[in-house]
């Protein structure tokens, strides 16, 4: 599965990140989006080491990982100024339970047995994608939403080129 680098990202600019006004509430979604267990930084460090554990033997989907990684940090970038925008301090935290919650790297499962590791980087896009398109369909700023859904797309297309691995995986 050689590809080249823009196979791994969709073809469509970002919309600007702007806000309509500060929201406490929304603030605290991005918030949850950069740092929650289903977050860009659980992603981009899951991916991180995904591509760290295939390089030797799988050399095309560790570069697979690192490219989806590139995409996991300007999400991560996108979901905080987001944050600062509808008035939040951008760490890499959430609330539960009305505490704040550092991210931890024990939000992330980590497999190495190949077939394992892509069920499991399936498992977290579908949660994202979840997520995210709950958070679309709820908040009200459509300056908002637009960077959502055009991270969604993102995430989609990850997840179709992940599914497309597991499924060769699957025939050895």
């Amino acid at each position: 599965m050689e590809c080249d680098e823009e196979y791994y990202h969709v073809d469509e600019p970002y919309p600007p990140v702007r806000v309509s006004g500060a929201n406490s509430i929304y603030a605290a979604q991005m918030l949850s989006n950069m740092g929650g267990c289903v977050s860009e930084m659980s992603a981009a460090t899951l991916f991180f080491y995904n591509e760290l554990v295939t390089e030797t033997e799988y050399n095309e989907i560790s570069v697979c990982f690192h490219q989806v990684g590139l995409d996991e940090k300007r999400h991560l970038k996108i979901f905080g100024r987001l944050s600062m925008m509808l008035g939040a301090d951008p760490r890499l935290w959430c609330t539960r339970c009305s505490r704040k919650l550092y991210w931890s790297p024990a939000f992330n499962r980590y497999p190495k047995e190949i077939k394992a590791l892509m069920r499991n980087s399936i498992e977290a896009k579908s949660a994202s994608i979840a997520k995210y398109s709950a958070q679309a369909d709820a908040i009200k700023d459509p300056l908002v939403t637009e960077n959502i859904r055009r991270i969604i797309r993102d995430e989609q297309h990850h997840l179709d080129i992940f599914h497309l691995i597991y499924s060769q995986l699957r025939r050895i």
